[in-house]
């Protein structure tokens, strides 16, 4: 409910690295040129911290919503597109590079104003603050406004009529 008294600068990208933007495999394109394909799993890479797994060439990583995308992947295929395996799984669509992958930077680029001074603040942009990096802001209390009414002529509200004469 207050008022945003300044500028909120994204200090650095959003999202901060490559990730995963659905549940399924990481995969180098080049390795499912035709389907159905079959490749291992190598693991799997959960969102969180940065996991030390890569892709190679011929093999697949197991990746949830919002993980780092591992290095050498090039596309995610949906866990839909496959048989859910856990030791291998077979891909049953072919996918192009960067599908379903979201980029650094995709949402917010470094530098950039996310939040404007005089913005009215609530639960989306206390939110947004908080995912560039921002724990407290400088606000003004959401102004108030009083209506101040002098002079004789005012009444109580049903006095004027009690005041009048019945017209006859």
């Amino acid at each position: 409910g207050c008022v945003l008294a300044e500028d909120v600068v994204a200090p650095g990208p959003l999202p901060g690295f490559d990730n995963s933007a659905m549940d399924g495999y990481a995969v180098r394109t080049a390795d499912v040129q035709h389907v159905p394909c079959v490749l291992p799993v190598v693991g799997d890479v959960a969102a969180g911290p940065a996991s030390p797994l890569s892709v190679q060439p011929g093999l697949s990583v197991r990746i949830m919503t919002g993980a780092m995308l591992p290095p050498g992947a090039d596309a995610v295929v949906p866990v839909e597109h496959t048989d859910g395996g856990l030791a291998q799984v077979r891909i049953d669509r072919v996918p192009v590079p960067g599908q379903h992958v979201r980029r650094a930077g995709e949402d917010v680029q470094p530098g950039e104003v996310v939040l404007a001074a005089g913005s009215h603040l609530g639960a989306a942009q206390v939110g947004l603050a908080a995912a560039v990096g921002r724990a407290r802001l400088l606000v003004r209390p959401r102004p108030r406004v009083v209506v101040v009414s002098t002079g004789d002529e005012l009444v109580e509200p049903g006095a004027l009529f009690d005041k009048m004469a019945p017209l006859v």
